[in-house]
């Protein structure tokens, strides 16, 4: 409600428009969280870059158990026998007609 004097005018004449203060504002506020996201999307660059060399450090190889981070599941072994099913009460004794017939993996033929 007082009158201005002549330096406050001119005081209030250099301010910057209003707009350009609401950006300035914007700006300051904005600051701290673009400095957070930039040094985020550091971090995870520089991981991806991490990984990507182990990749090629292993060639090719697969992950270890768990590395992907799913469940471990167990992979039959190759070299194993297949699980041999229950015998029936109407089959014959093992060793009897079935293997007579073929000689087995770990013997010998002699020609």
């Amino acid at each position: 409600g007082e009158p201005l004097d002549a330096e406050q005018v001119l005081a209030i004449s250099r301010l910057p428009a209003r707009d350009v203060l609401f950006g300035q504002l914007v700006g300051v506020v904005a600051s701290p969280i673009t400095g957070v996201v930039r040094t985020l999307n550091a971090l995870i660059a520089g991981l991806a870059s991490q990984l990507g060399q182990i990749a090629e450090q292993r060639g090719g190889e697969e992950p270890p158990a768990g590395a992907a981070g799913g469940p471990d599941i167990e992979t039959p072994d190759q070299d194993a026998e297949p699980p041999q099913p229950a015998a029936s009460p109407d089959a014959p004794a093992e060793g009897a007609a079935g293997e007579a017939d073929s000689p087995s993996n770990d013997e010998e033929t002699t020609t």
